[in-house]
């Protein structure tokens, strides 16, 4: 501890207790005290976003500081913290893999609820197909009273005015399926949705091209879980927080189903 006791008005004496740490993102931290005349204090706390004074760690910015008074002697210790971080990117850089940042990256694999008619087994269904599936959830096409494995279509009969169920109907392809899935009360299914999250720090904003690929169609993140040819990611959002120079970033992808984005939809 530096000591000097005659300490005039205005006086800083920055002690030498500076140290500094690093996170698993790049976010540095760092911290060193100073002592001053109690009624100086207010004067000599660092301005928000000042460099930190230890030669060598400019990088650092002041972000807070804590006071206390130095028991027995009646000057104060101020205890001035910093963080700030040395990746200069903006995030446009990163699909040609030129990455100087310290990122974390986190895969999530849950179960979600989708609509029965969305499971790949029905995948193949034609416009007519799924025309006579919604006849059938309507009632305009059902099972035959006497032979429950056949089925009948209604049709409109003008002598009677109303449908009556006397036209012969063969469901094709996976519609006997999708009949018996309704029957049953099937309504969904369970499946996996697979999201995967990059986290950094950086001393600059995001490249306006990167907010600008939301919503499109990705090449594989780094370090994501590849799941086969017949699928493929989707860029899904860009968060920033920003406290002075430091910028924390997330970017978030999300893995299609069997047989890849919509490309009609999604670029």
């Amino acid at each position: 501890m530096k000591i000097i006791d005659n300490l005039q008005k205005d006086d800083v004496v920055w002690q030498p207790d500076f140290q500094s740490a690093v996170d698993e993102n790049g976010l540095w931290t760092g911290s060193q005290s100073f002592e001053c005349k109690p009624g100086d204090v207010q004067g000599l706390i660092p301005a928000r976003g000042d460099a930190c004074q230890q030669d060598g760690w400019e990088l650092l910015k002041f972000i807070s500081a804590t006071v206390t008074e130095t028991a027995g002697r009646g000057w104060m210790k101020v205890v001035c913290s910093y963080r700030g971080t040395q990746y200069a990117g903006d995030g446009s850089e990163f699909e040609e893999g030129v990455e100087d940042a310290i990122p974390t990256y986190s895969t999530s694999i849950v179960a979600q609820s989708e609509p029965i008619e969305s499971h790949p087994k029905f995948k193949e269904l034609t416009t007519v197909q799924w025309a006579d599936a919604q006849w059938y959830k309507d009632g305009r096409i059902i099972r035959d009273p006497e032979d429950q494995t056949a089925f009948k279509r209604n049709v409109w009969v003008e002598e009677d005015k109303q449908w009556q169920p006397i036209e012969d109907y063969t469901p094709t392809g996976e519609l006997p399926a999708l009949f018996e899935a309704y029957d049953k009360g099937f309504t969904a299914f369970y499946s996996p949705r697979i999201t995967h999250t990059k986290r950094y720090t950086s001393n600059q904003p995001l490249n306006d091209s990167v907010y600008k690929t939301i919503g499109t169609t990705a090449n594989q993140p780094t370090n994501a879980p590849s799941f086969g040819p017949n699928r493929n990611w989707l860029s899904m959002g860009a968060n920033t927080d920003q406290s002075d120079n430091v910028y924390e970033i997330e970017l978030e992808w999300m893995l299609s189903g069997d047989g890849k984005w919509n490309e009609d939809y999604y670029d």
